[in-house]
């Protein structure tokens, strides 16, 4: 999937994509998941299914980063410097996820 310019879809796409799942998981669903197993009683009170618990665990843990990563890929059709750019947001956000814990 070459472009013209052979800059926007190289191998390190599939790095930066593989970074955003991380940094997403570890600034995101970990904290989330930790929170929850600590109060199980969430998902009790609301009555929650087997089938819920399924659905939520798959949007946190690959539907907001494949949401962030079609994200990154609108980003370098429209050049390599927007690409950088929206990496380089996508970073940030992450790391202030997982800083704000540490700020309470």
């Amino acid at each position: 999937m070459s472009r013209a310019d052979g800059q926007r879809w190289t191998p390190r796409f599939g790095f930066e994509a593989l970074h955003v799942l991380v940094l997403f998981a570890f600034a995101v669903a970990q904290p989330l998941y930790d929170l929850l197993g600590r109060h199980p009683q969430f998902f009790v009170s609301r009555g929650s299914e087997a089938a819920d618990v399924a659905v939520f665990v798959g949007v946190v843990s690959l539907g907001l980063p494949a949401g962030a990563i079609a994200l990154l890929a609108l980003a370098r059709l429209a050049g390599r410097r927007a690409g950088q750019g929206c990496m380089l947001g996508l970073v940030a956000v992450a790391v202030a996820c997982a800083a704000l814990p540490a700020l309470n």
